[in-house]
């Protein structure tokens, strides 16, 4: 059976908590936005946006035990910081509990936390939105909040680069795959920029 908005909605008020709730609501609207913005499909970020923290309806403690029995490769990170687990967690939950089976949702749900070498625009601003959304509050939010209405590459680069100076300054590990989606991020926009040289 395929859940239809209102019943997701009902679903995902009952699977997650008040505050999480009200979070991906607001995730929702804010990804739904940037779509339009950006010339991507705009149900499926909104859908995106909804259940991108679907996996937090697993309490962490159950965290690494679920992703095993979902069949989710673990890495020594992930099982010092099964936090970083609820995000491909959610990404296999929604296709098997809610039966959603496309995969740039799918993907952009699994991508959120961590991110993934060549993200789609819908992976970007589902991370983004995540970041963004109108609750939120952080130095240096309001530069990524105004980037993500202008360019969404440069917006993702800001917001990657929070997440990664926020860890270090933490103290706290570092997802392996982070270095290679912040080598992918200056990648792009060395191609970019060459392209532009060669269009000039």
């Amino acid at each position: 059976m395929k859940y239809g908005e209102e019943e997701i909605l009902n679903l995902l008020s009952n699977w997650l908590s008040e505050k999480l709730f009200a979070h991906s609501l607001r995730v929702r609207e804010t990804a739904k936005a940037m779509a339009e913005r950006f010339g991507v499909n705009t149900e499926k970020a909104a859908l995106a946006g909804l259940l991108h923290d679907y996996g937090k309806g697993i309490k962490e403690a159950e965290m690494l035990s679920e992703a095993r029995k979902l069949g989710i490769s673990i890495n020594c990170v992930e099982e010092r910081d099964p936090y970083l687990l609820h995000a491909p967690v959610g990404a296999k939950l929604i296709s098997l509990s809610l039966k959603i089976k496309d995969h740039e949702i799918i993907n952009a749900v699994s991508r959120h936390t961590v991110g993934e070498p060549s993200m789609s625009k819908l992976d970007m601003i589902i991370y983004i939105a995540d970041m963004i959304e109108p609750a939120r509050s952080f130095p240096g939010l309001e530069k990524i909040r105004d980037l993500a209405g202008e360019n969404l590459m440069e917006s993702f680069e800001l917001a990657y680069a929070h997440t990664l100076t926020y860890l270090v300054n933490k103290r706290k590990f570092i997802h392996p795959k982070s270095f290679e989606v912040w080598n992918w991020i200056q990648l792009s926009k060395a191609k970019e920029e060459k392209l532009k040289k060669v269009s000039d």
